[in-house]
């Protein structure tokens, strides 16, 4: 198994492969200090990160400015710009929101979207292709032969 590796559940992202052996994988949950995860609003595609606190059911929400429509209880998903994660994965939902008097970004906190002590059995991604990877469409006229 590959380090980095994401791993999740059917309710969204554990956290990511961060060593393994032949019958077992250590994984940097989403909760973890050291994990930082690129997300994105999902309704509103406002890009952020989410960075865990070191307590199973608590992570920041990082990077998010003031200007973007975030508000409380939005669901924040995998933006699949880190590398890692494929898009649209979900992460957790925005609470405690702030805006802070000044500055350049929002102070919010979230809930992750699975409860890390609760956790049973996990999917490790070993390959994804996006929309990306893809070949547009021919570009067509519209009017037949």
């Amino acid at each position: 198994m590959v380090r980095g590796r994401p791993v999740v559940t059917a309710d969204g992202v554990v956290g990511r492969v961060n060593g393994a052996t032949a019958h077992s994988a250590e994984v940097l949950v989403v909760a973890d200090r050291n994990s930082s995860i690129a997300v994105r609003v999902d309704r509103t595609r406002a890009r952020a990160n989410v960075r865990g606190l070191g307590k199973p059911g608590a992570a920041k929400l990082d990077f998010a400015l003031r200007s973007d429509d975030v508000v409380e209880g939005d669901l924040l998903v995998t933006s699949g710009t880190d590398g890692v994660f494929p898009r649209g994965l979900p992460v957790g939902k925005v609470s405690q929101l702030k805006k802070v008097g000044n500055g350049l970004f929002l102070d919010a906190m979230v809930i992750p979207s699975v409860d890390l002590t609760r956790v049973e059995e996990v999917l490790v991604y070993t390959s994804w292709e996006t929309l990306a990877d893809e070949a547009p469409p021919p570009l067509t006229t519209g009017k037949g032969p």
